[in-house]
């Protein structure tokens, strides 16, 4: 059995979060998620940065069995465990959500056209241990992801929309030059449709997901494991526009 633990402790600072006891009413009601963020003409950033400190009893995810024709485990692979840094920034930028829209004496009308994109990047650094080979699985996975909406909260619209993601995933051979390291994309768009006037939002789309490796393993080219995922989706969500 292969076992693997992460015991964190997290501190997650989202710069310019409300401070003042006024500011809290951006978090009153649910469908605020961040904090003020600052203004520039219709648009709004949200910038932010966390940090964790943990520890993984086997990052290799090597089995904890023992033998000598085993590549996986003892005495030829054995199991490891390090502690992990993760520092985490991103960054958020959108046209002018709710509280701001209702901000003033009238509430303003949801613009036509809103955009929302966001980005952020993890680093991990390996500490507490001797092993060489932890130490230089030292990396950094990100995440990116727009989408622009036409229409929204009306009875008729429609989005595009799109992501990417980088993924670590380490073998057993403990070589970062050989891993599944992997970048998954996503695109697709959808009609959006709000039946009614109601506070369901009905969504009919289509998405394509593709997923690539990025390293070659000894004996096997892991790049044969690219893939791609067309389909149609359906989904039912709250408006968050509506109160």
């Amino acid at each position: 059995m292969i076992k693997r633990a992460l015991l964190p402790s997290a501190v997650v600072v989202g710069l310019l979060l409300p401070q003042a006891a006024d500011a809290q009413e951006f978090l009153k009601d649910r469908r605020y998620q961040e904090g003020i963020g600052v203004r520039s003409g219709d648009f709004e950033f949200h910038p932010g940065i966390a940090g964790e400190v943990g520890y993984d009893s086997n990052w290799f995810l090597r089995s904890e069995k023992s033998g000598a024709n085993v590549i996986n485990a003892a005495p030829n692979a054995p199991v490891e465990g390090a502690g992990v840094l993760r520092i985490t920034p991103s960054l958020s930028l959108s046209t002018l959500g709710p509280q701001r829209l209702e901000e003033g004496a009238a509430a303003q009308e949801p613009p036509r056209v809103q955009f929302r994109g966001g980005l952020s990047a993890t680093y991990r650094e390996f500490i507490i241990t001797s092993d060489d080979n932890l130490r230089k699985q030292r990396n950094v996975s990100g995440a990116a992801d727009a989408r622009v909406d036409v229409n929204p909260g009306r009875p008729l619209g429609f989005g595009i929309f799109g992501n990417y993601t980088r993924t670590i995933q380490p073998t057993v051979f403990g070589n970062p030059d050989l891993s599944y390291n992997r970048d998954d994309i996503g695109v697709g768009g959808e009609i959006v449709t709000q039946p009614n006037s109601g506070t369901l939002d009905w969504h009919f789309g289509y998405q394509l997901r593709t997923e690539l490796f990025e390293n070659s393993l000894v004996g096997a080219d892991v790049t044969g494991f690219d893939n791609i995922h067309p389909g149609a989706r359906f989904t039912l969500s709250k408006n968050r526009l509506s109160s």
